[in-house]
């Protein structure tokens, strides 16, 4: 019996740590550089790994005969509505794994959802006492203070480690600036708020001491969402504190003050704030939100409903990319998440996707305005009635994260945790328990003799665990795969071909339905190919390998385009470069790849660069018709192209219309620095234009084009690609085959 009383404790210290301590603390903090993505993909496995052991936890104890507590409150209809609605979008993806697991970078899936929702279930009810939810409380302060203070020392180039990956001005534990700065504004408004209430003086002092620093680093980063966190904030002190407690700790909130407004000078004068401030601080690259709503609202125009499935959104992308995108920086830029995740809803989920996304957030709202029924002297439910409304504030400025879509689901069960602790017969939220005699009564449906009662709890139990094991099994392979692809790109660093080689294979082998790998193997193999063509006096043997790793090439570009995701553009260019790289081997391989080209363009229809590849393969087949034709659609869709222009002149020299070449090369001119080499080589490529103009006696000038004229009002854009003339650029990856070294490939 002492036994079974001693196991039951180390089970309910076990299950309580990892909500109250563990996570809070960790998540802010957490990275592993063992995966070819350091923060978010590490971030959700911990929390998948403490939610596996969570429920394993919650079933033994239910083997043992002990009742189970479950979190019931208002927002459990939504939630299971938005789940199942998210489910459904997930059956009918136009990408399946991707809407399961998610992509690279963007690892938020229906797997994902289901973790957060389980683990909300289960840690609702281990937060029930205002001492367990302050520490939960304090654990994310601590932890996400941490981060901000790490960050802050990065932005003036003080670093903590002499890793390379750390040693940037915006390393940020949360994998991102915006991020930290809004955990920083997240931790600010919770600060603010326990300030009034907390009685411990040295706590009070901390709270203001990272306050100080929070509001420090957000003010650095200047980053919107964290902003909009802040007003929201502020705001919401007058609607949900007892402002009578924050004058009766005046005197703290004065130091806040009084800091920030010295701050502000410091910001606001010109000669401080150049100490201060640093005007080349990397910022994050995000997709503006007049396209993000054009993409969005096409996706819906085309697929009303569910959309085209969770974490979908870069196949959209490239389907409805506005033009408006080519007249900026990050024209070449191919987007997985918009500018905030209404649109992303929008995008990947559909109507009926917003639509319970809205009945959701309203419901939230609906239980943080409880706050104002309740009689918290901790003052709990008003922190976190605030922080709640805030961090969904912030989603309507940036996308979800793995982070932040913890918090808000850490968030939503500390508050009703908090409202059962302070009213056990509450209406907008209550605990309720489970025990063995329930589960006999559901196994036996009504007929003892239908499953012995004894057993009930251990086959609900047992299902309980093998489920979750399960799905930590399903998740391993996804992690396994981006483990061995980190593996390979430290190979890569290393110049190790053959580690590059088997690293990616064991990736494809552990997860082989996740295209990017196969993208990666194709090219690892027309490497390693080039590599070996590049020696003298080949053996047969070496050609029998050459001619082995090109045939893997280009089957493993076949996996990802025919079977795993077609839609995807960024596929057909892989294996259009595939068969570009081994124009010398195989006699129709131009066509192959001019065929991947306008299957890629048919998926990207908006992107100039795609236009000029083709236009380069149609120019090395020597049909500079065709390739002249695809030049001008390039600056036409992005009329300050230099390139398109550079080899548009090129076409036209070909085809002898002089005076047209003449014209493209001098609004190339226009597009390059004056005094670079480009400039020069186009000097050379005029002046030999004016030769041949004058030799043949040509006369007149040629009337500019539409786009010509718009591009010469564009006169030197921000960044260019240095000139590449058509042709040149076809054997990139493949110089060293031929048909000296290697059998021709047939039927390709």
């Amino acid at each position: 019996m002492k036994q079974n009383n001693n196991l039951t404790v180390i089970l309910e210290g076990v299950s309580k740590a990892i909500p109250l301590y563990i996570l809070p603390f960790l998540v802010p903090i957490f990275f592993l550089p063992i995966t070819t993505e350091f923060f978010e993909l590490n971030k959700l496995t911990l929390i998948i790994i403490s939610t596996i052991l969570l429920a394993i936890l919650w079933a033994v104890r239910l083997m043992m005969g002990h009742k189970i507590e479950l979190a019931k409150s208002i927002i459990d209809f939504p939630l299971v509505i938005f789940t199942g609605i998210y489910a459904l979008a997930t059956v009918f993806s136009m990408n399946k794994t991707v809407s399961i697991f998610g992509s690279q970078g963007r690892w938020l899936g229906l797997f994902s959802l289901v973790v957060f929702v389980i683990y909300y279930y289960i840690a609702t009810p281990l937060y029930r006492n205002p001492k367990a939810i302050k520490s939960a409380i304090y654990a994310f302060l601590i932890g996400t203070g941490i981060a901000t203070f790490v960050s802050l020392l990065s932005y003036f180039n003080i670093f903590i480690s002499s890793a390379t990956y750390m040693k940037l001005q915006n390393f940020s534990f949360y994998g991102g600036t915006t991020q930290t700065a809004m955990f920083a504004a997240l931790s600010i408004i919770m600060a603010l708020v326990l300030i009034a209430y907390e009685k411990n003086m040295l706590l009070k002092i901390g709270l203001v001491g990272a306050t100080i620093l929070s509001i420090l680093y957000v003010a650095l980063t200047g980053a919107l969402a964290a902003w909009v966190m802040l007003l929201v904030g502020i705001v919401g002190m007058v609607f949900y504190v007892d402002l009578s407690k924050v004058f009766k700790d005046g005197v703290y909130y004065l130091a806040i003050l009084g800091t920030t407004a010295a701050m502000a000078i410091v910001f606001l004068v010109p000669a401080t704030r150049s100490v201060l401030v640093n005007p080349n601080f990397p910022k994050e690259l995000g997709l503006p939100a007049r396209e993000s709503w054009v993409i969005a609202s096409s996706t819906i125009q085309n697929f009303p409903l569910l959309a085209t499935g969770p974490s979908t959104f870069q196949t959209n992308f490239t389907r409805f990319r506005p033009m408006t995108l080519n007249a900026t920086d990050f024209w070449n830029v191919r987007f997985d998440i918009p500018f905030n995740e209404i649109f992303n809803i929008i995008a990947t989920v559909g109507i009926l996707g917003l639509l319970a996304t809205i009945f959701l957030a309203s419901r939230m709202m609906r239980l943080a305005n409880q706050t104002k029924f309740t009689d918290s002297q901790e003052g709990l439910t008003e922190v976190l009635s605030l922080s709640l409304v805030a961090m969904m504030s912030s989603f309507l400025f940036t996308y979800a994260s793995v982070a932040s879509t913890f918090m808000l689901f850490t968030l939503l069960a500390l508050l009703v945790a908090a409202h059962t602790s302070i009213d056990e017969h509450s209406k907008v939220a209550q605990i309720s328990s489970i025990g063995a005699k329930d589960l006999q009564a559901v196994a036996s449906l009504g007929d003892s003799s239908a499953i012995n009662k004894e057993y009930s709890k251990f086959i609900f139990g047992g299902v309980i665990i093998l489920a979750v094991v399960y799905g930590g099994y399903l998740w391993s392979k996804n992690y396994m795969g981006e483990f061995y692809m980190r593996r390979a790109v430290l190979a890569l660093i290393s110049n190790d071909g053959a580690k590059v080689y088997e690293n990616q294979r064991k990736a494809i082998m552990a997860n082989p339905t996740r295209d990017s790998y196969y993208n990666s193997f194709a090219q690892t193999d027309l490497a390693l190919a080039n590599n070996i063509a590049g020696k003298e006096n080949l053996t047969d043997a070496e050609k029998q390998t050459i001619q082995g790793l090109i045939s893997e090439a280009i089957t493993t570009t076949r996996v990802t385009t025919e079977a795993i995701n077609p839609l995807s553009a960024a596929n057909w260019e892989t294996r259009a470069l595939i068969y570009r790289s081994i124009l010398n081997v195989a006699d129709n391989a131009s066509e192959w790849a001019v065929s991947a080209y306008n299957t890629a363009i048919q998926l990207d229809p908006t992107n100039p660069r795609l236009r000029l590849d083709l236009g380069g393969m149609y120019y090395a087949q020597k049909d500079y018709l065709s390739a002249a034709n695809q030049f001008r659609q390039a600056f036409s869709l992005k009329p300050d192209y230099a390139n398109a222009y550079y080899n548009f002149a090129q076409s036209m020299v070909q085809l002898n219309d002089l005076q047209s070449a003449k014209q493209a090369f001098e609004v190339t001119k226009t597009l390059v620095e004056a005094d670079s080499e480009d400039a020069k080589l186009l000097d050379k490529e005029i002046a030999s234009i004016d030769e041949k103009i004058k030799a043949a006696g040509t006369t007149g000038q040629a009337k500019p084009t539409v786009e010509q004229i718009t591009a010469s009002q564009n006169q030197g854009p921000a960044q260019q690609e240095p000139l590449i003339k058509a042709g040149e650029e076809q054997q990139i990856n493949g110089q060293n085959l031929d048909l000296g070294t290697l059998p021709k490939q047939e039927g390709q």
